[in-house]
């Protein structure tokens, strides 16, 4: 639906619509059409996290560049879906729970692993709002912007970026 009318022409009723459910139903688990369509982005990006997790235990040494690939493959997957909702004409409120949202994993990953590497001596509230500011607004760049830049290209400089050392292969 946000593909067809774009997500600022949406109403609850069409989502009521949609669903073939009452206004009433609706209120009963969202109180607007933002927290619905988050839930369906943090859905997708809870099973990205998940695959990325599975081969790894709490204890041993994660390496953040596949999560960089399975993020823009994500940004790649959606990339019209994300075009409308976190583009330049996208949603600011939107936009502030993706990234709190990614933040918040990236503190957990850094505090659960005790990954900090160049930030050592920073608090890893501040390396997680970091990382996900820069790489929110590049890949939001890299989504509206038309460039010759693949998945793993954009993963490996975002990586580089971040510790100035290429990615692991």
């Amino acid at each position: 639906m946000v593909r067809e009318k774009g997500y600022d022409n949406i109403t609850i009723q069409d989502i009521t619509n949609r669903a073939d459910l009452g206004r009433a139903t609706f209120y009963l688990y969202y109180k607007d059409k933002e927290e619905i369509v988050w839930e369906a982005i943090r859905d997708e990006w809870d099973r990205v996290d998940r695959d990325l997790n599975k081969d790894y235990s709490p204890y041993q040494t994660f390496d953040e560049y596949p999560g960089l690939v399975a993020s823009f493959q994500q940004a790649a997957a959606q990339r019209d879906l994300y075009k409308i909702m976190f583009g330049s004409s996208g949603s600011a409120a939107l936009i502030r729970r993706m990234e709190a949202y990614l933040a918040a994993e990236v503190e957990r990953e850094i505090k659960q692993r005790h990954i900090l590497g160049l930030f050592s001596n920073l608090p890893p509230v501040l390396v997680a709002q970091f990382i996900i500011g820069a790489g929110v607004r590049l890949m939001v760049w890299w989504i509206e912007t038309p460039n010759e830049y693949s998945v793993e290209k954009m993963a490996s400089m975002l990586y580089e970026m971040i510790h100035h050392a290429k990615p692991p292969n």
